[in-house]
């Protein structure tokens, strides 16, 4: 997304598993002729956009800590990019920062749940938490 107020108020709304509508309204009258035809060309443009879903449901504990990984390096990447030009003051940042501790808590939280899961594979057993 660009860091354009707009995007940056529609991200939620444009991205995901979201469905998105968009209401043009365009006026008859020859004095708005211009405005008319840029509204009519912009959602002209928006019924092109298309989503991809990404399914981020895991059957198992390494494919979680696979698909956390991988949008942990997804928000590095942003987070890089964003610096690199000096973006850091935008809320778009702010949020990818927080975005990437939650993952990172969710990583953890993950990492201390393997070790028992990988425990009832070798025992063929579901493992049983300690206390």
């Amino acid at each position: 997304f660009l860091e354009s107020k707009l995007t940056i108020l529609l991200r939620g709304a444009l991205g995901g598993a979201s469905r998105t509508y968009c209401l043009v309204c365009a006026s008859l009258d020859s004095r708005h002729a211009d405005e008319s035809v840029d509204a009519l060309r912009f959602g002209e443009a928006c019924s092109r956009v298309t989503n991809h879903v990404t399914n981020l449901a895991a059957a198992s504990l390494p494919e979680a800590l696979r698909v956390v990984d991988e949008a942990l390096r997804r928000c590095d990447e942003g987070l890089a990019s964003l610096s690199a030009r000096g973006r850091t003051s935008l809320p778009a940042f702010h949020t990818l920062q927080a975005k990437r501790s939650a993952l990172a808590r969710k990583r953890a939280l993950l990492a201390l749940e393997t070790p028992l899961a990988l425990a009832g594979q070798a025992t063929g057993r579901e493992p049983q938490p300690e206390g």
